[in-house]
């Protein structure tokens, strides 16, 4: 089966979820015998043509003008010029499968598919956008063959924006279990956060909880970010005393599961999971790696995990509670070790194979009709 995956700006260099997915994801299918390869958009800081940890990239078109019209139409005749371009070399696509988190997006993937003429679309949206004007243009995404969602929560939105039940499947996110594993590293008195520096992460929240946990606990908060700017008010939250001198800000590209497992509870406290993913990587990789979650209660959440069992769930955007379930958690040593466990088991179940499998089916499914 030849394959092509569609995404905006890879740069594998960027840990972003969706790059990383979707590595994992051509990665698993070449070992399986299918012929992958990842096609995105032309960036000046990016080669047009490379191979990534065995796959095939091209970022062949889309280089912007000056213009914000041209800037849109190169981005969007970017896919279905490197499709054309691809089959003329010889490579006819059986899978178009385009990934976004906006049903916008879609229509890079109907030129695409257009461009092919063959090819069957599948057009994967990680969560709920966020409401915008472009909201009403949601009704596009019928014209894919299929769609996948991460939860059914996103499936019953959609639908309600008018897509059609039999078009949407649910495929959950997926994650390297064999790189995100249990050590027999020893816990240290860390909390850890990870990811971006940003409100969608719901960083804030947990930075002014610091100052009261730091009181009542002996803990040390670790916040493992990626190099980029800071924006100014988290300048100002890690200007507080009583929060910086509790905190190592580790500001690199870091080894991830190695801090992962020397910390006792990981602290994910998003406020809502639009335009992330519906099953938070970061949350999947921290159970992967035997470490207690705490994260928000969340209907996105409610939907996978079994609270109080498997992870435990604050009220979003509330730093009282975040603080309180925070040092419950980590004055019980025993409740922290029933969720490690539980979460661990649970994060099982979403291994990129098993996940690449249900890829196949669909995929297989499209071209026998």
């Amino acid at each position: 089966m030849n394959i092509a995956l569609l995404l905006t700006g890879f740069d594998i260099r960027i840990r972003e979820a969706t790059k990383v997915t979707v590595l994992l994801l051509a990665k698993e299918l070449k070992k399986l015998g299918h012929n992958v390869v990842i096609i995105s958009d032309k960036r000046k800081h990016l080669v047009s043509e490379e191979v990534v940890e065995g796959i095939k990239v091209y970022r062949l078109y889309g280089k912007s003008k000056n213009t914000e019209p041209n800037k849109i139409l190169n981005y969007f005749t970017a896919f279905p010029k490197s499709i054309k371009y691809l089959e003329k070399k010889g490579l006819k696509f059986d899978i178009i499968h385009n990934f976004s988190s906006s049903p916008l997006l879609v229509l890079r993937g109907l030129l695409a598919k257009k461009a092919s003429k063959r090819a069957k679309l599948v057009h994967s949206i990680k969560s709920t956008p966020k409401k915008t004007k472009w909201n009403v243009l949601t009704r596009i995404l019928n014209f894919s063959d299929t769609i996948t969602v991460q939860s059914n929560i996103t499936k019953q939105k959609l639908i309600k924006e008018g897509i059609k039940n039999n078009k949407i499947r649910i495929i959950n996110s997926h994650i390297d279990t064999e790189y995100f594993k249990k050590t027999k590293t020893k816990k240290e008195k860390i909390v850890l956060y990870y990811g971006p520096l940003v409100d969608r992460k719901g960083a804030t929240y947990l930075l002014k909880s610091i100052p009261k946990i730091a009181k009542e606990t002996k803990v040390k908060f670790y916040f493992v970010i990626k190099p980029t700017k800071i924006k100014p008010h988290y300048k100002e939250l890690l200007k507080n005393p009583e929060i910086s001198k509790h905190l190592n800000l580790i500001v690199k590209q870091a080894n991830i599961p190695e801090y992962i497992n020397k910390s006792e509870l990981v602290v994910l406290p998003y406020p809502n999971l639009q335009a992330t993913e519906s099953n938070p990587s970061c949350i999947l990789e921290s159970m992967s790696c035997g470490t207690a979650v705490i994260s928000s209660d969340l209907p996105e959440l409610n939907e996978i995990f079994e609270k109080d069992k498997e992870i435990i769930l604050t009220k979003p955007r509330d730093v009282k509670d975040l603080t309180e379930k925070i040092i419950k958690l980590l004055n019980n040593k025993k409740l922290r070790d029933k969720i490690a466990l539980n979460g661990y088991k649970k994060s099982k179940q979403f291994d990129v194979k098993l996940i690449t499998k249900k890829y196949l089916e669909l995929y297989n499914s499209l071209l026998s009709n």
